[in-house]
């Protein structure tokens, strides 16, 4: 196994002025709600766009590419107590075929949101949101 650690960044409404002057978008956040970002090492020799920059890192990207047989771990605890916690994965950005592998944001939910109901942290969930 080739493993590579990366880090959880958290994105605050702040951050969005940054990237909607850079990218055009704050990636349809909830302007009351921080965010987490993965930012993963890039693995050497890959050709990257990164036209979403990482926050404040060294050598990691918010882009990842990875293969049918790669994974990306996260190994933590869940948030403490709180009206709602939630873990999305996005599809943000592929290429387009159609216009010479141009960049294409897509901003596609690739599965359910993983929440207090979804998540199994071995205990039972009383209060609703």
């Amino acid at each position: 196994f080739d493993v590579r650690e990366g880090s959880l960044k958290f994105f605050f409404k702040e951050d969005c002025i940054d990237y909607v002057d850079l990218i055009g978008t704050c990636f349809g956040n909830n302007p009351g709600t921080p965010y987490g970002i993965y930012q993963l090492p890039h693995i050497p020799g890959e050709q990257y766009d990164d036209l979403i920059p990482a926050i404040g890192t060294n050598n990691l990207g918010l882009e990842v590419r990875i293969r049918s047989d790669e994974a990306i771990v996260l190994i933590g605890v869940t948030p403490p107590e709180s009206a709602y916690f939630g873990y999305t994965h996005y599809l943000w950005k592929t290429r387009n075929k159609r216009e010479n592998n141009n960049p294409l944001f897509t901003a596609a939910s690739l599965d359910d949101t993983i929440n207090p109901y979804t998540i199994n942290v071995g205990r039972r969930i009383s209060s609703s949101y």
